[in-house]
């Protein structure tokens, strides 16, 4: 897809996806919405205001594909990709960390804050890395197929159940980076949640977010996966 940007500032993080196909769709933002979303990053200027205001018009664009930027962080672990998801400072770095701290080699990272979801209409989900990363500048340029969806809640125990689709939409709906600025965009977005829904293992793990949470987690995902 084509990008507009009024400034170069942040155009590295671009770069990698760099195509000489022809662009499919275009996202950008105008002069006068720029002046607008500046005031909402004050300490980081026009220039990284426009780069993360970016974020949900791209994946706008990229609704009519069966695309869009999720809020995770994903890592690839026995040939599967996992995302990790929950509000901002739910713990999502912490518990990577842990992991990788604990089984080092097993698992890599893709995107540590905001990587792009595949969905199609029928089949297995893809997920890919995107130009927004995370502060930590956390993310590897490989994708994977989707393996399942940890959400994420910090508690005095460490818990770990799977999550119905049901009790699960609403978690994942504030996750799906988009503008919501119109009924048509929304319905798609709603649509690949759906399906995201439906093909997707979920669950919730409530945890303190030391490294006994992490081999909680690994423990319940060896046991999916002996079942598939």
């Amino acid at each position: 897809m084509e990008i507009g940007l009024q400034y170069s500032k942040y155009l590295y993080i671009f770069a990698p996806f760099a195509s000489e196909e022809p662009p499919m769709a275009f996202a950008a933002i105008s002069p006068d919405e720029l002046v607008r979303a500046a005031a909402w990053y004050p300490e980081g200027g026009a220039a990284y205001a426009e780069m993360m205001e970016l974020c949900p018009r791209v994946s706008d664009a990229l609704l009519p594909f069966g695309r869009l930027v999720f809020h995770a962080l994903a890592f690839e672990w026995r040939g599967r990709v996992w995302l990790l998801t929950g509000p901002s400072g739910a713990g999502k770095t912490t518990h990577y960390l842990r992991w990788k701290l604990r089984y080092g080699e097993e698992l890599r990272l893709l995107n540590g804050d905001k990587p792009l979801l595949e969905i199609p209409p029928e089949g297995a989900i893809t997920v890919h890395p995107s130009p927004w990363y995370g502060k930590e500048g956390m993310q590897q340029y490989f994708s994977g197929p989707l393996g399942g969806i940890i959400l994420l809640e910090k508690a005095a125990e460490n818990r770990i159940r799977r999550m119905t689709p049901r009790e699960a939409a609403g978690c994942l709906f504030t996750q799906l980076l988009i503008t919501r600025r119109d009924a048509d965009s929304v319905r798609r977005a709603c649509a690949l949640e759906q399906a995201l829904l439906e093909r997707t293992p979920l669950w919730l793990l409530q945890n303190r977010g030391d490294s006994a949470a992490a081999e909680l987690c690994r423990d319940t995902l060896s046991k999916e996966l002996t079942q598939l």
